[in-house]
C-alpha cells in the first residue's frame, strides 16, 4: 500500500468559514530569486582569433575597415568597432558554412565569399552584409 503524501492546509484568517488552500511554495531565501534568472552564464571565449581568416577576411581586417572613418579613434571607438566588427565577423562564416553545403562547387572558405563584400552582385542586388564591411 502506497503511503499518503503529507499536504499542508491553512485555513484563511480572513474568512473562517472558507475552504481551505494548499500552502504556496517557498520563498527562496536571503533574497535569492527561485529561478536560474540570478545565475550568471557561463563565459564563452569569442570562437575565433583576431588573424583568423574565412572566406577572405577576419575580425582585424573588418575592424580596420570601420576605423577607416575615424582620423584619430577613441578608446571607446576601438573597443566598439571590435565588437562590431566579432559580430559582422560571426555573421559572414554562418553565412560561408551554410553556403559551403548548399553550394559545394563554391571557393566559400577561401575567396568565393567575397560576393559578401561587393556591393553590386552580378545582377545588381545589394551585398548581403551591407556597405560597413
Amino acid at each position: 500500500m502506497k503511503p499518503k503524501q503529507r499536504v499542508d492546509v491553512i485555513e484563511s484568517v480572513n474568512q473562517p468559514e472558507g475552504r481551505p488552500f494548499h500552502r504556496a511554495n517557498p520563498v527562496a531565501p536571503g533574497g535569492e530569486e527561485a529561478g536560474p534568472s540570478n545565475r550568471t552564464p557561463p563565459v564563452v571565449p569569442y570562437p575565433y582569433e583576431p588573424e583568423e581568416v574565412i572566406g577572405g577576411d577576419s575580425v582585424l581586417s573588418i575592424q580596420q575597415r570601420l576605423l577607416a572613418q575615424y582620423p584619430s579613434p577613441s578608446y571607446e571607438a576601438i573597443e566598439m568597432t571590435k565588437m562590431q566588427a566579432e559580430d559582422l565577423f560571426e555573421v559572414k562564416v554562418d553565412i560561408i558554412r551554410l553556403m559551403g553545403v548548399l553550394d559545394p562547387e563554391g571557393d566559400w572558405e577561401r575567396r568565393g565569399a567575397r560576393a559578401l563584400d561587393n556591393p553590386r552582385t552580378a545582377t545588381g542586388e545589394q551585398a548581403v552584409l551591407g556597405e560597413t564591411l
